[in-house]
């Protein structure tokens, strides 16, 4: 059997870790191990009496570096073949590894494949992932078109395909999926809710990260893919892709920030030469984001 190597990012999540840990103990799947990234929480997470049995190691972070890098962190101490990030507040449904393998074994083909997956909300509300239905089969142009119908925890990547985490502090999972794109494009469904996310504390990454920063970050995850992927696109996902770099300049241009603004279109005029005929008119921006929105170039949300 071949190795999966379960990545745990941690940051003061010590009501849910102990569910997120016991889903990977009840996988049929037994050919694992778990590395626990310990973001440098409040209280340093320890090794529970439960867990002791088991291939689980328990790393810190010096400073707080946020998922992303702690998934990086875990990564270049894992020793599996494949590899699969689980979020300390999320779980697996129990056949979750075993499926996902089973699928890679048939298709070595493929850099990961992906299951359907669940929120819980307050109230004991849920609902499935939007456009996770549709059992899309490439890793950029799904993102470029619908975001992300997967959730980070829904993958199972063969680890030769995967890419970097980079050093974002928010929009990690993009940068990471794009990356490993660069490797194979090619991600296969399976159409089952195995992965279940809990939103009932209602926090978020993003929450923590200043609205600047997090805004600049679309940006920059944007740039990244025009500069290292562009030139595998077709005329359509070009399309895609200046639109998702015009509605992230839109949105810095409306902060009470000139330098980032300026910056911003400085970047944009060097990437798509054209838009210096918008002398900088965030109402022309506009005008041609609405127009790319009622064509077959339009962003799903």
């Amino acid at each position: 059997m071949e190795k999966v190597s379960v990545i745990i990012p941690y940051f003061n999540k010590v009501t849910t870790i102990h569910r997120a840990v016991k889903s990977v103990l009840d996988q049929t799947y037994t050919c694992w191990e778990i590395i626990i990234v310990d973001d440098f929480s409040e209280v340093e997470l320890t090794m529970h009496p439960d867990w002791t049995d088991y291939p689980i190691r328990i790393v810190r972070n010096a400073v707080n570096r946020g998922p992303g890098p702690s998934r990086q962190a875990g990564m270049d101490q894992a020793t599996g073949s494949f590899m699969a990030f689980l979020d300390a507040d999320d779980w697996w449904g129990p056949s979750f590894l075993q499926k996902s393998l089973e699928v890679h074994q048939s298709r070595p083909d493929i850099a990961a494949t992906w299951v359907q997956s669940q929120t819980m909300f307050k109230g004991n509300l849920t609902t499935i992932r939007q456009y996770s239905h549709i059992p899309f089969t490439t890793i950029r142009e799904t993102i470029l078109q619908y975001s992300r119908p997967w959730q980070t925890g829904s993958l199972v990547w063969k680890r030769a395909f995967c890419g970097s985490w980079g050093e974002l502090s928010t929009n990690q999972d993009y940068w990471f999926e794009f990356s490993s794109s660069l490797k194979n494009n090619s991600i296969q469904q399976i159409p089952e809710v195995l992965y279940f996310v809990d939103q009932t504390t209602g926090t978020h990454r993003v929450d923590l990260v200043k609205k600047e920063r997090s805004l600049m970050n679309q940006f920059d995850l944007f740039c990244f893919v025009h500069q290292q992927l562009r030139h595998t696109f077709s005329g359509n996902c070009r399309m895609l892709l200046l639109h998702r770099q015009i509605r992230a300049l839109l949105k810095i241009t409306e902060l009470p920030a000139p330098d980032l603004i300026r910056d911003g279109w400085n970047r944009m005029e060097q990437m798509a030469p054209f838009t210096r005929l918008f002398f900088r008119q965030k109402i022309a921006l506009e005008l041609l984001h609405k127009l790319l929105q009622r064509t077959p170039y339009r962003i799903y949300f």
